[in-house]
């Protein structure tokens, strides 16, 4: 087996004939196809087990890295939604805050191979419209508001603004 030609080529991703021009030089005459040379040494059995052992073990090492990688992504975004959310439950409404707790939620689904363009709260599908607070349209079509996580009908949060302002104003 030719350790350091194959290591060559699949560590160092060198083509078969740099490889063969390094680790065997006194093969590399005037004259000589170095090319078929090279793929000769590279197909005999010993090397081609050897070189795909090694492919095997870097595939290996690459999903784990991978995993490790896709683990923290989902970690460190979980605790960027969690932070804009207690900013938009202190009265925190500025447009980078409610599109950063957004795009948090949709790449954590996109993550998990969810696709959506709505998001659910209380069973009722909203669709982000406004930035000054979430403000969407339900399963009727009928625009909802959402505020401090409590779903409100439009039209009913306006009566009660109506109704306080009434109040206030005696």
């Amino acid at each position: 087996m030719d350790k350091e030609f194959i290591d060559d080529i699949a560590i160092n991703k060198k083509t078969k004939e740099e490889s063969f021009r390094l680790h065997f030089p006194d093969l590399c005459q005037e004259g000589k196809d170095i090319a078929a040379l090279a793929d000769r040494r590279f197909k005999r059995k010993d090397n081609l087990e050897y070189y795909n052992a090694i492919l095997d073990e870097v595939r290996e090492k690459e999903e784990e890295l991978i995993e490790w990688t896709r683990q923290d992504s989902l970690r460190d975004l979980i605790f960027i939604k969690e932070k804009l959310k207690t900013d938009l439950e202190n009265g925190k409404r500025t447009q980078a805050i409610i599109m950063g707790y957004i795009q948090s939620i949709k790449e954590m689904n996109l993550m998990q191979g969810f696709n959506e363009v709505n998001i659910n709260s209380k069973s009722e599908s909203i669709k982000i419209i406004g930035f000054n607070y979430l403000k969407g349209v339900d399963e009727n079509g009928k625009i909802i508001d959402v505020e401090n996580g409590e779903v409100k009908n439009i039209e009913e949060k306006n009566k009660e603004e109506t109704e306080d302002n009434k109040l206030q104003e005696l």
